[in-house]
């Protein structure tokens, strides 16, 4: 069984694609939010930022299907603009 991540994600930042996750990741997902004391939306994307730290820049812009540098926190083009990279 999978269970949506939808929450309030798409009030904030419009159109959102909304991933399907199973049963045992969601169960484990909300008692990390419950732990937090955050919501499931921003414990998923605090987790995502913290895994991140442990990926290698290349290996993760290597595999890109959509090449939307300018808009991706990981992307180095997106410093240039003066917005913080999610990856040091």
């Amino acid at each position: 069984m999978f269970l949506s991540l939808e929450d309030d994600m798409s009030k904030v930042h419009g159109s959102v694609y909304t991933p399907q996750i199973n049963e045992d990741s969601a169960f484990l997902l909300r008692r990390v939010a419950w732990a937090a004391e955050k919501p499931m939306t921003y414990t998923l994307d605090e987790c995502l930022k913290v895994l991140l730290k442990h990926i290698d820049r290349g290996v993760l812009c290597g595999a890109c299907q959509d090449h939307r540098c300018l808009e991706c926190p990981v992307s180095k083009v997106y410093c240039l603009f003066g917005l913080e990279s999610i990856i040091e």
